[in-house]
């Protein structure tokens, strides 16, 4: 089926069209002028584009988490010490964008909130669709769930919230492409961004892990809901085997979940859809 993404109502009943609603482009404008201000605070400073206030970051989404539970059971944190805590979602939070910034990228989240919430609901046999066979579509713009990971990403590294393999913090700085991907539309270079397993990731249901190797960061793992994304932000071996990539799908146009009485497509829409390629999971 085509659809005009200008002209033809989304699938999801809320009576926008497309490109105003699960396909809207939710990029912070281009700011011209810029405001010429660096707050050091910020780690998005280098764009000389701050505004004066810090103001308090969750660096992974709080409607994401809010979806797993709030309070929430945490563990693999540094500052936990190698225990497990529960906590109210309101607690992750942490002082590394200034208020400029920070709203620029609450469109991101809000991405982030509902492509966990249809993974999840696809993941969760309804009651009734024992007795009644039923299927969903889903609608997505690929680059917006790519830049909300990349969002949760620069969060959890510049928080010191992230480990290497030796559960060490991460001290590394943000490479400044990945801010211009950011916050000023610069395009991936080729390779980069989503990856998706074909199979089911970890025995953990839900968790992130940054991709760090010889002081180079190269991009991390979000498991949600046992399924595994790779954001890729660095240039990995041309040669997928024997890497994370192996068996993986690079910026898939479908992901289809089939259960005993239902399917659901998460359909990713892309600028370029060549790259679209579609994954099955039963």
């Amino acid at each position: 089926m085509w659809l005009n993404p200008f002209h033809d109502k989304c699938l999801c009943g809320s009576g926008r069209v497309l490109n105003d609603c699960c396909l809207k482009d939710c990029r912070p404008p281009r700011s011209h002028p810029k405001t010429g201000r660096i707050n050091k605070g910020c780690y998005a400073a280098s764009l000389d584009d701050c505004s004066p206030t810090i103001s308090r970051e969750h660096y992974i989404t709080e409607g994401v988490l809010k979806l797993i539970g709030d309070p929430i059971t945490i563990q693999g944190f540094p500052w936990l010490g190698g225990k497990e805590a529960t906590l109210p979602t309101k607690d992750l939070t942490s002082k590394i964008l200034c208020q400029r910034h920070n709203s620029a990228l609450s469109g991101f989240d809000e991405v982030g909130i509902r492509f966990f919430e249809k993974l999840r609901a696809a993941r969760v046999e309804n009651p009734l669709s024992h007795t009644v066979a039923s299927s969903h579509i889903y609608l997505f713009r690929g680059e917006m769930v790519e830049l909300w990971m990349l969002k949760v990403l620069c969060g959890l590294i510049v928080s010191k919230n992230a480990l290497d393999r030796t559960g060490t913090p991460i001290n590394a700085a943000l490479p400044r492409n990945w801010l211009g991907v950011l916050f000023e539309h610069e395009p991936m270079p080729a390779g980069w961004g989503l990856y998706m397993s074909h199979a089911f990731g970890s025995t953990h249901p839900n968790g992130a892990s940054v991709i760090y190797g010889n002081a180079t960061l190269f991009g991390f793992i979000l498991t949600l809901d046992y399924l595994s994304f790779i954001l890729v932000m660095n240039h990995f071996p041309g040669e997928r085997a024997g890497t994370l990539l192996e068996n993986c799908t690079y910026r898939p146009g479908e992901i289809v979940i089939n259960s005993k009485h239902r399917q659901d497509t998460l359909r990713l829409f892309w600028e370029r859809p060549d790259d679209e390629r579609r994954i099955a999971i039963s």
